[in-house]
């Protein structure tokens, strides 16, 4: 059968799962007299708390000092965390001779002893998991935590060098934790052979996690050698300097932690010669500082704090069970490297597949804990434990999930972005230099390199330290090398966005192409428009036979050659339309036999947009044609001005014209208000007292144009 990452992940559980339940079968076997006792300075343990409803509440009061029990001289020895800090094998035996007398003595639950020089009674009772200190289960959940992590990495790479090395530093630790805090807890008493075989288990952890650690720098990011079978050499010394210790052959129990120093030297050794091997590789280089962090903020806490102390000689400065939980900053540090830089060539979907798992363990685990715990029947405790696992655990989830991909609303701003810039741009090669920098922008890379050749669809390559996108035109494709300043490599996520981006630009592309045939499209119809058109309206402006005609072949010759050669972009001075417009005006109304009176108010010579110039002028021209054709006076009067950027003109004959309100409208004021609507102004007819009718329009000059008003291209 071949084996699946959920394969090794489960039997990984299975074997976290046994070593805590021996640790906690192990830790239960110690007896408990319910006293909580400190060294004396004199010799003997201090009673500072006696537990309420203990057995020995009546014979035993808070202050007393216990000097001795079984039979045993008490000393502040027997409460220490650990033995082999007693500095010599003799003390070492001595404490663990001691433990297996008092564990005999009390194996039927009574003891005598003596305190405050009174002969008493104490009575001690089995330990039961209530009895556990904190302390207790924080060890324990170091272990088994630090454990699963490296295992984890293992489950996913178990032919990866690397992550076997680092699978072994999880088991050190595991052995390490859980045996030291099933002694390091203990209240007082414990059988002495089963702390001494606790004891070597917590040195071939400690001795093994520290070997695995220098193996691991040998081996990862990059192998430093194949010549040398260095891990095999670190291993082995490891497992003789264990021997050593188990049989004594070391001046004192204390030179363990200098054994596990000289191994835990060598890291920084082979930590320079990698980060000498990474310089010409940043993705290697981003996961050694990652790494590196990880591994010295975890472990060199606990070799400064404790095992430098014990190896000169001196008392730790913090307690070593408190002092395992640093152990954990490494492996969390690490997990969390995985996400980051990938390390071990592993990605975010590695801490999800680890989500699953522990689903369905916290499902089990909960059941199993109200089972034993309330004495539930399995089926009620299997819907309780569903029900609180589905309100607790399954939002946490949920809510880790939605951490882990919080950048999903981001990056749809980002393509929305990109898509106003791709889709404004007015030049291919401003398309192009746009979707470049935009690419180099969104995977932050090192280098982007235009290279030869096609491509169909991206692709990574080298190892996932480079993208091969498709360009947008010719036999070419980009290069984007070492996503995120070469801290991460390019997975199948990137590739997928890439497609997406690649088919957005591909889009504006075309539409920038389609544009730009409009506008050659456009121009070659005004071109023709001009020639021939205009020909034909020249011709028939000479030939006119009567005002009427020659006015109405000069109108359409105006307008066509308005549209043809005006463009909506731009801007002109108003001054400088006004002076068209006049011009114009003036020519018309004295081919008609009617008086121009001109009024104009401009104090500056403000720049208006080519667009609005062009609608007022042919509302200009529409009002002065139904002047001409309808009103029947002899002059007419133009009064424009400019104030707070609107413009306003009005348009005043003498003529006999009737009441606006009776008018019907024709085209000339449908095309006015139109025209109007477009540049977002209003217009107004009203007749005077005596005679005649005034067109009043305002025009806003600065304010956008309405949507109907923008010009098309």
């Amino acid at each position: 059968m071949k084996l699946t990452p959920q394969h090794r992940l489960f039997f990984a559980a299975i074997l976290a799962a046994a070593v805590v339940a021996a640790t906690v079968h192990l830790s239960l076997l110690a007896p408990v007299f319910d006293l909580v006792m400190t060294p004396h300075a004199q010799g003997g343990l201090v009673i500072t708390r006696v537990t309420p409803g203990s057995l020995n509440a009546r014979q035993v009061s808070q202050g007393g000092r216990l000097t001795r029990l079984g039979g045993i001289e008490m000393d502040g020895t027997l409460l220490i965390e650990e033995p082999d800090q007693l500095g010599t094998w003799e003390s070492y035996n001595r404490f663990l001779d001691a433990l297996g007398q008092l564990n005999a003595a009390v194996d039927h639950g009574v003891v005598s002893a003596e305190i405050d020089g009174e002969p008493v009674t104490l009575s001690a009772r089995p330990r039961t998991i209530g009895d556990l200190p904190s302390m207790f289960w924080v060890q324990l959940a170091v272990g088994v935590l630090g454990f699963l992590i490296a295992a984890g990495v293992y489950a996913f790479r178990p032919r990866d060098r690397g992550a076997a090395h680092f699978a072994v530093t999880g088991l050190g630790l595991l052995l390490s934790a859980t045996a030291a805090t099933v002694y390091s807890t203990r209240e007082l008493v414990m059988d002495g052979e089963t702390v001494r075989l606790l004891s070597a288990v917590n040195w071939f952890g400690t001795l093994t996690f520290t070997a695995a650690l220098v193996a691991l720098l040998w081996e990862y990011p990059r192998t430093l050698g194949h010549r040398f079978p260095v891990p095999t050499i670190v291993y082995g010394t490891a497992l003789l300097s264990w021997i050593g210790f188990v049989r004594q052959l070391f001046p004192d129990p204390g030179s363990v932690y200098l054994a596990i120093l000289c191994l835990f030297s060598i890291t920084f050794l082979f930590a320079w010669l990698q980060w000498r091997k990474t310089a010409a590789h940043p993705v290697e280089r981003a996961a050694l500082k990652w790494y590196l962090l990880s591994i010295y903020l975890g472990t060199g806490l606990f070799a400064a704090v404790i095992l430098l102390p014990l190896a000169l000689g001196t008392e730790p400065v913090a307690s070593q069970g408190v002092m395992f939980v640093v152990f954990l900053l490494m492996f969390v540090g690490i997990a969390l490297g995985i996400t980051r830089y990938r390390l071990f060539d592993l990605d975010r979907w590695w801490l999800t597949a680890w989500i699953w798992f522990f689903g369905g363990l916290v499902v089990i685990g909960v059941d199993a804990l109200l089972l034993w715990a309330l004495g539930l029947t399995q089926g009620t405790s299997l819907a309780l434990s569903l029900a609180l696992v589905g309100w607790i655990y399954f939002p946490a989830r949920q809510w880790l999930f939605s951490h882990l991909h919080r950048g999903g609303d981001e990056r749809g701003r980002q393509i929305h972005r990109l898509i106003q810039e791709l889709f404004s741009a007015e030049e291919v090669g401003q398309l192009a230099e746009l979707w470049h920098k935009y690419l180099a922008r969104e995977w932050d890379v090192l280098d982007l390199q235009i290279e030869p050749g096609s491509l169909s669809a991206p692709r990574i390559g080298n190892d996932a330290q480079t993208l091969a996108v498709p360009h947008l035109f010719g036999e070419q494709h980009l290069v984007l090398r070492h996503p995120h300043r070469g801290s991460r490599l390019f997975t199948r996520r990137d590739s997928e966005a890439a497609t997406l981006l690649h088919q957005l630009a591909r889009q504006a592309l075309d539409g920038l192409s389609a544009r730009h045939e409009a506008i050659e499209e456009r121009r070659r119809i005004f071109g023709d428009l001009h020639d021939d058109v205009g020909s034909k309206l020249l011709s028939l402006l000479y030939r006119a036979k009567d005002p009427a005609s020659g006015e109405l072949a000069r109108s359409a010759l105006a307008d066509l050659r308005d549209v043809v050669s005006q463009s909506d972009e731009g801007v002109l001075p108003l001054t400088d339309a006004l002076a068209d417009w006049r011009a114009e005006a003036q020519e018309r109304l004295d081919d008609a036999g009617i008086v121009l009176q001109w009024e104009q108010t401009v104090a500056t010579d403000l720049p208006v947009s080519t667009f609005r110039l062009r609608h007022t002028a042919r509302i200009l021209r529409e009002a002065l044609n139904n002047v001409i054709k309808h009103a029947g006076g002899t002059t007419v009067t133009v009064r424009i001005a400019e104030t707070a950027g609107r413009l306003h003109l009005a348009i005043m004959d003498d003529g006999v014209g009737s009441d606006p309100e009776t008018w019907r409208e024709g085209r000339g004021m449908l095309n006015i208000r139109h025209r109007l609507n477009k540049l977002g102004g209003s217009v107004q007819w009203r007749r005077h007292a005596q005679a005649g009718c005034t067109l009043e329009v305002t025009v806003p000059l600065d304010q956008p144009l309405t949507p109907a008003g923008t010009p098309s291209r």
